[in-house]
């Protein structure tokens, strides 16, 4: 199934599934002026054979429709390995698992990963050791037994990281403060069970912009321990 990845300065062909799309390819900023695939547009769907160009700054966005020639599941991620330049991968509301987690660590340029609403966990997490180009990483509403502690503290090697977005992640007070080591500039905490405690671990991230504490029991004491973030 896995395509061997492209180094070359030529075109190159990307077989994915012949019989069902997997998502879209898009090239980044595909806007007005912007590059464009060979036919013209701006994304092309991964299926098939898809010629494609180097030098692109490509992402892929995966299809959420309940129909199996519309699905992602953890294998299909090989199919994408072979895709150069992919910097952002849209995984959200897909069948995606820890197993498929572990084909994520390898792409070399990653730096958006959203993988919201998936099965994902702990375990699939320590994966993303390795993928110290990542800035921005979306966890929110996880499936099952979710993201807890265990997990964040897999996230300290994302020295690049400035966005995480941990909605409903069955994070606490003791995990918050395995963040403080990261430039983060954007945190979603909201629906989490933080308390006013976990926000003495905050008041270190000096570079924080935006803090969403929506739907948790954090009070305004709590809010006084983020005053070294002003």
């Amino acid at each position: 199934m896995e395509n061997a990845r492209h180094n070359s300065s030529e075109p190159y062909v990307v077989h994915f599934p012949p019989e069902r799309s997997i998502g879209l390819l898009y090239i980044d900023g595909g806007g007005e002026g912007a590059a464009r695939f060979a036919d013209g547009k701006t994304s092309a769907e991964a299926q098939g054979d898809v010629i494609l160009f180097p030098g692109k700054h490509l992402a892929f966005m995966a299809l959420t429709e309940y129909v199996s020639t519309k699905r992602l599941y953890d294998d299909d991620i090989l199919y994408l390995l072979a895709v150069s330049d992919l910097d952002d991968l849209m995984l959200n509301h897909t069948d995606l698992t820890d197993a498929g987690m572990r084909h994520i660590a390898r792409f070399p340029t990653l730096t958006y990963l959203g993988i919201e609403s998936t099965r994902v966990t702990d375990i699939g997490l320590r994966y993303l050791q390795e993928c110290t180009t990542l800035r921005a990483l979306s966890l929110k509403n996880p499936i099952g037994d979710g993201v807890t502690d265990g997990g964040i503290k897999h996230l300290r090697s994302l020295t690049n990281l400035h966005a995480l977005h941990l909605t409903r992640a069955r994070t606490t007070d003791s995990g918050v403060e395995y963040l403080n080591v990261l430039p983060i500039s954007r945190l979603g905490l909201d629906q989490t069970p933080i308390t006013d405690t976990g926000l003495k671990h905050l008041g270190s991230l000096s570079h924080l912009t935006y803090l969403d504490l929506s739907q948790t029991a954090v009070s305004d004491r709590g809010m006084a321990y983020l005053g070294a973030c002003a």
